[in-house]
């Protein structure tokens, strides 16, 4: 009597993870995007080949994938929280969720609170200091614990006082001036995604770049300038006066 059997309507081969032995079958390195389905089996005698008889469905157990989602703009001194989405896996029943920010597993106490079953992270009174960074989650179910998501960045704005250079720039009418916002050097601080020059106090440009030129000059770009750094969070503190001075007729 020979057994052939089948999953769905596609009889399987025998293969290094497909063993045949008398009427058991055994599948090695179990992979649930190609196994999960329906099994089953006929004998095949002098007589002919039987009917495949009732089906038995394989539902493989896979460890679960998450990605973390927030619903508001994180601000200083402010709480923010943060969610481990489910993206995939089976079962569904999280045993254990665990948060990282950077390689470093967040403590469940203090300033970090942890609620629906750990699927949810919240972080009072928000630091730039030591909550600036890359979050991440990882799941455990039956089958294990996943990798760990793709990493959210906590952003916040420029902290301290941006700095142009050179401090003082004397030029004749028609040269160049070139002026840098240098953000604030505060270790630790965040990115700065654009630039805010000032005139004489008030704003006329905004740039993703950290210079300002200014040429051909003119007597009346003569003045005193200032810069600030910023990104969507909000601004640095601004600079110091940068007097430009233009000489000519």
């Amino acid at each position: 009597m020979k057994v052939i059997w089948r999953k769905g309507d596609v009889t399987l081969p025998t293969s290094n993870r497909y063993k045949l032995s008398g009427r058991v079958l055994t599948i090695s390195s179990l992979d649930h995007t190609v196994d999960n389905g329906h099994y089953s089996c006929a004998a095949e005698i002098q007589a002919g080949m039987g009917d495949f008889g009732a089906k038995i469905q394989l539902q493989i157990n896979y460890v679960l994938s998450t990605r973390v989602s927030h619903s508001v703009t994180p601000t200083e001194g402010m709480s923010m929280t943060m969610t481990c989405d489910i993206t995939d896996g089976r079962p569904r029943v999280i045993k254990h969720v665990t948060w990282r920010k950077g390689h470093n597993t967040l403590p469940t106490s203090g300033r970090y609170k942890l609620s629906d079953s750990g699927k949810v992270l919240t972080i009072s009174s928000l630091d730039h200091t030591v909550d600036d960074g890359n979050y991440s989650c990882a799941a455990t179910n039956d089958a294990g614990t996943g990798g760990f998501s793709t990493k959210f960045h906590l952003l916040a704005k420029p902290y301290g006082q941006a700095t142009v250079v050179p401090e003082d720039v004397t030029v004749a009418v028609g040269g160049q001036v070139s002026l840098t916002c240098l953000a604030p050097s505060e270790s630790g601080h965040p990115t700065a995604s654009w630039f805010t020059w000032s005139k004489d106090n008030s704003n006329f440009s905004s740039n993703t770049t950290d210079s300002l030129r200014l040429t051909p000059t003119e007597v009346t770009e003569s003045g005193k300038y200032r810069c600030a750094a910023g990104n969507f969070i909000g601004e640095s503190d601004q600079s110091d006066w940068t007097t430009v001075t233009v000489q000519g007729e």
